[in-house]
This record gives structure tokens, sequence and C-alpha cells, in this order.
């Protein structure tokens, strides 16, 4: 079955843009690192993660988002029994933390890969952290297979044209289908679904619900 990209009508301070995706200006309310440990949002503990809560504009409720990826390493060594994660060779899955970094216009260049030795979770500086409150992205939420929206964790500039973003979300999104683990996210439905009584399609995708009604990130 095709992919469907016809736009939306719309209407009022929705911040619908076409075929149950939505992209809203997110401002950062607050911001912690959560790498290396469990938490409520991620179950699996990984190598770099930050916990976002922004407000969104035009909204009366905040957004919490989990920002999370395991880097990328040289293969695990084992000595007496015991298995160390390998070296970091680069960022992989964790790229999205990095990318969040620039999109809020703090980090103009990469983020040192720096890990607890202890650990092995990556270090980010409060300093960093502290730096991106009050500025802004843009949070691209797209429907679900549970009929709602799930927001994206790859975020963009806040001058970010909405369809370009929806337009980076498919090509990411197609491409991952030739991945034996894909595709991501696993959770996103590609056709809309038949509406009778909301020609634009919005309440069928959960008109971006308050994050309490809302589908977690996979």
């Amino acid at each position: 079955m095709g992919l469907s990209m016809q736009a939306s009508r719309g209407n009022g301070n929705s911040s619908h843009v076409k075929d149950g995706f939505f992209v809203d200006t997110a401002t950062i309310k607050s911001i912690k690192s959560v790498s290396g440990v469990k938490t409520p949002h991620n179950k699996y503990a990984q190598d770099c993660a930050i916990e976002i809560v922004f407000s969104l504009e035009g909204k009366d409720w905040d957004k919490n988002l989990t920002i999370s990826g395991d880097v990328k390493r040289a293969p695990s060594v084992e000595e007496n029994g015991v298995k160390t994660k390998g070296e970091i060779v680069g960022w992989g899955g964790a790229f999205k933390v990095e990318r969040f970094f620039q999109s809020t216009g703090v980090l103009t260049q990469g983020l040192d890969l720096n890990e607890n030795p202890e650990t092995k979770a990556m270090i980010i500086p409060d300093a960093l952290l502290n730096s991106v409150l009050g500025k802004q992205v843009k949070l691209l939420s797209y429907p679900n297979k549970n009929g709602k929206t799930t927001t994206w964790d790859i975020v963009s500039t806040p001058g970010a044209e909405p369809d370009k973003m929806v337009e980076h979300f498919m090509m990411q999104w197609q491409r991952s289908r030739t991945n034996p683990k894909g595709p991501y996210p696993k959770n996103f439905q590609p056709d809309p679904v038949e509406t009778v009584n909301d020609p634009d399609g919005i309440e069928d995708f959960g008109f971006n619900v308050p994050e309490n009604q809302a589908v977690s990130t996979l």
C-alpha cells in the first residue's frame, strides 16, 4: 500500500501538518542527564540519555521527551571471565543526543564523547545542560499504530520548515526498512486511518494529546 502524503486543511491553532503529522515549536523548561540508568520513560539503560520537559507554543500542557541511544563501540573485551564494553569508536544510536544540542544552537561543533570509567555512561557537562534552558527547537509527532501520536526523538532547529521535517522523517523511515531490525520508528503507522466526522484527520491521531494520554516514544 502506498504512502499517502496529501496536504491537510488544518484549522485554528492546530499544529497539524499533513496525514497525522504534527510539528510544534517547543521551549526547553528543564533537562537532566539519565545516561546509564533505567527510568520510567526509558526501560533500558543506554550509554547516553537525556530527559527534557518542553512547553509547546499555543498549547496548555508540557511535553516530556527522552532522547537516548548507545554509542558505537569496538568489540567487547573479556578477561578472566569478565566482559567489559569495548572502546568508543563513534556516536552510533546516540547521535540523536548530539543532534538535540546542535538544534538548540548552543553547540556549533561536535560533542565530545567522554565516558564514566566505572559505569561506561556518557558524561554530559552540567554547563551544557544548563545552557539550553529557555532555548527553542521544533518537535515532530507522527501517527502511531494505536491511532494517536508519538513524538520523534530527533528534533529540529526552531527555523525548520514543517513540510521538510515530515519529508525527512519519511526518508529516514524508508531507508530503515532495509535494516533487518527496522523499520524505525517501529510504531509508525504510514497509512492514515479513515475518518468520517473529522475530515482533517486530526482527532483520530490524538491531536498532539497531553503527555499523560500519549503513547511513549519507542
